[in-house]
């Protein structure tokens, strides 16, 4: 099911902010891919190499590369090539953002809207609001 199957219209930007979410919360849905940002973002260890990581969850380094791929794709984690080995670190300002985007969604997901199907997140000067789509 996607988001506009509901009947709900969105402005581009709430569309894509919801996609990025989603795509955050599938990559998320992973242990293993959980415990990596775990291990990163709580500087257990500044950067990782894919060895490190095979070696800590005991599995194979394609599996690891294919967890690695997921969390770069969606911006969490950058690479940086170190002599023969590549090393994975967290993207703070990215991980900072979807928090900032996860606390917004939280703000207003269980506001009830009377115009229901017909709710829009409008943002006003500092806050979003919600508004009838004909207003």
């Amino acid at each position: 099911m996607n988001v506009d199957s509901l009947g709900l219209k969105h402005h581009s930007n709430d569309h894509t902010l919801i996609n990025k979410l989603v795509l955050l919360f599938k990559a998320l849905s992973d242990h293993t891919r959980l415990m990596i940002i775990r291990i990163l973002a709580s500087n257990m260890k500044d950067k990782i190499s894919v060895t490190d990581l095979s070696e800590i969850f005991s599995i194979s380094q394609p599996a690891v590369s294919q967890h690695l791929k997921i969390l770069s794709n969606i911006g969490l984690l950058d690479r940086k090539k170190e002599g023969n080995s590549v090393y994975y670190y967290v993207n703070i300002n990215e991980l900072n953002e979807f928090k900032i985007n996860i606390d917004e969604m939280f703000k207003f997901i269980f506001k009830k809207c009377q115009y229901f199907p017909n709710c829009v997140m409008i943002k006003s000067k500092d806050k979003k609001e919600v508004k009838k789509k004909d207003e």
